[in-house]
């Protein structure tokens, strides 16, 4: 008599054993970040900003008189700086630009902590833009002021990249430091005037005209040149007529 033996593929396995063995096949394979990608998490950002664009980080988290916001930056060799705004109670917006220098923003792979704050002295009836890095400060001042402040943004121009939260801890990473205030404010600079669609038709027109300008000289240069080369063909001497003439001459 035939026992319960069975001869054909093995019993599948239950499914409850199957996942602990998988979980250890996985472990055992070496599924754990590696090194490299763990390095490349630091180039990890919230948002980039490529050549020629700009981006705005907004901050309505502000006080009447002061508001501040942080982020971290990356920045490369096409960075051209940033923008600190305030908009004021009414609405009206004041705004400073500060222009990318190597001390500020150096294009060394590290993540910079920046500050970007705004300030209103009410005692001298002026507002202070600035920002500040673990290497440098900057402020500078306007002199009109509003009431009080509303909103405030940062805006970046150029390539970079940002955080708005710390970079891992095994990122390289440059925090502030205690960096003494200038002594003399300047008057804070206009931000960049926009390329208006207007100025990209006027340049698009100039570079057409300037290229029908090259086409029509060289078509008038290469017409000359074969009425030249049509004229000395047809000449006197190089003409069938005169070369006729001549072997008659010879026949007499």
């Amino acid at each position: 008599m035939e026992t319960g033996t069975h001869r054909g593929k093995p019993a599948a396995m239950p499914r409850v054993l199957q996942l602990p063995l998988v979980l250890l096949l996985s472990l055992s394979l070496g599924d754990f970040p590696t090194p490299a990608l763990a390095q490349n998490d630091c180039n990890a950002a919230d948002v980039v900003v490529e050549r020629g664009e700009q981006h705005s980080f907004p901050n309505k988290e502000v006080q009447i008189l002061k508001a501040s916001m942080t982020l971290f930056v990356k920045t490369e060799s096409s960075f051209e700086g940033i923008i600190v705004s305030v908009h004021g109670i009414g609405g009206i917006e004041y705004t400073a630009w500060f222009p990318a220098e190597a001390e500020c923003f150096p294009h060394d792979d590290t993540w910079h902590q920046l500050l970007a704050f705004t300030e209103i002295k009410k005692e001298n009836s002026t507002i202070n833009f600035g920002f500040e890095t673990g290497s440098c400060l900057r402020i500078c001042k306007r002199d009109k002021t509003p009431l009080g402040l509303w909103h405030q943004r940062l805006v970046a121009h150029g390539t970079s990249r940002w955080r708005t939260k710390f970079p891992p801890s095994s990122c390289a990473t440059f925090n502030l430091n205690t960096i003494s205030s200038p002594p003399k404010l300047p008057i804070c600079k206009e931000p960049p005037a926009p390329v208006s669609v207007m100025t990209i038709i006027i340049i698009a027109i100039v570079v057409l005209l300037f290229v029908v300008g090259l086409l029509v000289v060289a078509v008038r240069v290469i017409e000359k040149k074969n009425w030249l080369w049509a004229k000395s063909y047809t000449s006197p001497n190089n003409s069938p007529a005169g070369q006729t003439t001549c072997a008659e001459g010879n026949l007499q």
